[in-house]
């Protein structure tokens, strides 16, 4: 059937807001995967152009720079525009709950808050991270430091303490830079003992130094931030030896100085890890539609991406870690691309494997039939090894619009394929690697299809077992209700295992929207599916298989969820940890700036550890459109953030996943009370850094009670009866909580 590519989930389904998701369904045609469709990028596109250059003037780009720098006004501008961005201001409302001198940086991604204990890094003003100087001196011989006196000028923090020691921070677009300067030795110096300055870390984070020292990774609260970059300089503008290291939980600078004239200056810089974006971005790129992780590399589809004169080609951008710094190692591109390709639509990778899809590219005649292309890597270098198409494809069938590989094995989903009479059934094509060639293993379709069930519109792969996502399968009488395939191969030889819906599943509800499969798990996305009252907040469900048999274990939703989040739009597993992405959730005032929710599973039972937000993230991001699992690193895409004045360029941001500390609830049990007596109890919470903020996350108190966020649960009762309710407990410098359920009998008066 001939669907326009236009009609694809590659778009930036997203991007328009939560009362759209329903009605763009009816505006773009039966068959559209997400909220909108591609029919509208090209519109988009021209429009966001037109506001980007709307916002430069006459000249703009690099002839508006350079007319700056001809008359000599270029650095006095750019020194305005960094100080009205990095200006350090005084506050008295702050995450630490206390007045700080407070230095916004948004080209970060954090804010950082200065007392005169030292400082702490935030992420989206919630989560952070102190790092306080604690002693220093040498060898053993340590000298403790107090508290100092903190002023802030322009772009910078003083740190006055005692000892002839000034600390310094200096906000800027590289981030924080963290200075210290001393007018004269701490003590006795002595050849070959390094001077040391000791840091005290927020409890509940780890401090991993790196093999070459110079860097140390602090990680919690599922972000890491790096302490690097570090130069040790004296007087004569020598720089010293220096390095970074972690002892007794602490972080410890160490720099040779015995031959060094004082006074010395020490000048590391605080950076988030980490966020990838493309150096040749544009708008409308929509860097992160996609993304694939393994090990210490990531590929990232950009789907809208110009390539030379052909519109949306499209492109992938492959980047490899090294320590904890994330690089560009190589854009890929197919070497036979054309206009409206969309090639980047989806990605897979596995070893030195990629995979990248073009769902909209014509195979002869076949408008939109679709391809997929296979690079190899051989040292830091990638080549286009083959490219793969159905050989039964027909025009509108869009192979390609979702990847799945393990190894030598490879599933590729088209769901605009007819299967008989039936008009966009869909499929899904499993190839299979002899040396260096990939050939066709078998041709999966539903046992029960039907016309328009769009099945292959997602498929997940773990050894012998995939599963294929039909989203719009009707069930019974409920519409679009969804399900998902469990197959398995036995030999070469694919069967359908089972078939998985969701045990509350209700019309439009699009379960299977999104799979995952890791061992004898698998988790599905029905990113639309009403919660409550709650339309279109989505919900993600996990099955476990035991034997060959299937069976929901769990479903999943976010705690703090609301209308049009599009929960479950994007799910990874990896063990017993699930992420799943909200990409319309909204913070704030920021609309559709997106999220993503992390669970972890004990016993069976899968909790909520965590909720992730781009740090310096901004309305129609989209956080969370794709997430990618391997380990402890998380991908999470952001493929509508506007990059400098390029709307929709998109981004990509890294994560470290940190297991989240048990939360202690006291008192363990409350008691109870008498309608008519006032009550009061203070609920207090420990286990991790603190402070905490109480919400009620079950059931309802008694009439008359309320529940203070600092944890003070007081009121009168005006009715008897016996109340079930449950407290969650949240770590405010760490996002992790927890959950502990309470009963209060309110007897008569």
């Amino acid at each position: 059937m001939n669907i326009s590519k236009h009609l694809s989930s590659a778009s930036i389904s997203a991007a328009p807001g939560r009362a759209r998701w329903r009605r763009g369904l009816a505006v773009c045609a039966l068959f559209v995967a997400v909220a909108v469709c591609l029919a509208q990028l090209p519109l988009r596109r021209a429009q966001a152009q037109s506001q980007s250059q709307a916002q430069v003037g006459t000249l703009h780009g690099t002839a508006a720079l350079e007319r700056l720098k001809q008359d000599g006004q270029y650095d006095s501008l750019q020194a305005a525009l960094n100080q009205a961005r990095f200006n350090v201001s005084h506050t008295a409302q702050t995450p630490l709950g206390r007045a700080a001198w407070h230095a916004p940086n948004p080209a970060a991604g954090y804010d950082a808050y200065v007392t005169e204990a030292g400082v702490s890094i935030a992420v989206n003003d919630v989560t952070y991270v102190s790092l306080h100087l604690h002693s220093l001196g040498y060898g053993h011989a340590w000298r403790m430091v107090g508290p100092g006196e903190v002023s802030g000028e322009k772009q910078t923090i003083n740190l006055g303490r005692e000892g002839g020691l000034q600390e310094w921070y200096v906000n800027g677009p590289d981030g924080l830079e963290h200075g210290f300067t001393l007018s004269e030795p701490p003590g006795a110096r002595q050849a070959g003992t390094p001077l040391r300055l000791a840091f005290q870390v927020s409890a509940g984070w780890l401090a991993v130094a790196s093999d070459d020292g110079k860097a140390v990774t602090l990680r919690g609260a599922g972000m890491a931030v790096e302490y690097g970059k570090l130069v040790v300089s004296d007087s004569l503008g020598r720089n010293l030896p220096a390095r970074l290291t972690v002892g007794d939980e602490q972080v410890i600078i160490e720099t040779e100085e015995s031959e060094a004239v004082y006074p010395l200056t020490i000048d590391p810089i605080f950076t988030l890890q980490q966020k990838l974006t493309a150096g040749d971005g544009a708008t409308a790129d929509h860097l992160g539609v996609s993304v694939a992780l393994d090990g210490d590399t990531v590929v990232v589809g950009a789907n809208g991406d110009d390539i030379g004169a052909n519109e949306n080609q499209g492109s992938a951008y492959v980047f490899v870690r090294s320590g904890t710094a994330w690089t560009l190692q190589q854009k890929l591109t197919a070497n036979d691309g054309a206009a409206n390709d969309f090639f980047g639509v989806r990605a897979a990778l596995s070893g030195n494997t990629v995979v990248v899809s073009a769902h909209g590219d014509d195979i002869g005649a076949n408008v939109d039939q679709g391809s997929a292309y296979v690079f190899t890597r051989s040292g830091t270098v990638w080549t286009e090894q083959q490219k793969l198409t159905a050989g039964d494809g027909a025009a509108g069938d869009l192979f390609g619009v979702s990847l799945a590989m393990s190894g030598d094995t490879l599933v590729v989903g088209e769901f605009g394929s007819d299967i008989g009479a039936n008009i966009a059934q869909g499929s899904a094509y499993v190839f299979t690697r002899s040396g260096a060639v990939w050939s066709l293993q078998q041709k999966l379709t539903a046992g029960d299809g039907a016309a328009h069930d769009i099945f292959g519109i997602a498929v997940a792969l773990d050894g012998d077992t995939v599963v294929v996502g039909a989203h719009q399968d009707d069930i019974g009488a409920n519409e679009n209700q969804g399900s998902a395939y469990v197959f398995v191969r036995s030999g070469t030889a694919w069967t359908e295992q089972q078939k998985l819906t969701a045990g509350d599943g209700a019309a439009e509800d699009w379960f299977g929207s999104m799979v995952a499969v890791s061992g004898d798990t698998v988790v599905v996305g029905a990113p639309p599916g009403d919660i409550g009252a709650n339309a279109d907040q989505g919900s993600a469900y996990v099955f476990m298989r035991t034997g060959s048999t299937w069976t929901q274990q769990q479903k999943l939703t976010a705690n703090d969820g609301a209308a049009g989040d599009a929960f479950g739009g994007w799910v990874a597993l990896s063990g017993d940890t699930v992420v799943v992405g909200a990409r319309l959730d909204d913070l704030g005032a920021s609309v559709d700036q997106g999220s993503a929710y992390v669970f972890a599973r004990s016993g069976g039972v899968w909790t909520q550890q965590q909720k992730l937000t781009a740090g310096g993230g901004s309305a129609n991001a989209l956080f969370g459109f794709a997430v990618a699992l391997d380990g402890d690193t998380l991908v999470v895409s952001a493929p509508g953030e506007v990059m400098s004045s390029n709307l929709e360029q998109g981004s990509v941001y890294v994560f470290a996943v940190s297991p989240c500390p048990t939360l202690t609830f006291a008192p363990a049990s409350l008691p109870n009370g008498v309608k008519g007596i006032p009550y009061q109890r203070q609920i207090t919470a420990s286990g991790g850094a603190g402070p905490f903020q109480f919400a009620v996350a079950g059931g309802a108190l008694p009439p008359g009670l309320t529940l203070a966020q600092n944890g003070l649960l007081s009121g009168t009762p005006t009715k008897q009866g016996t109340y079930n309710f449950t407290l969650r407990a949240t770590d405010l410098s760490s996002g992790c909580s927890g959950t502990r359920k309470y009963t209060i009998k309110i007897a008569a008066s």
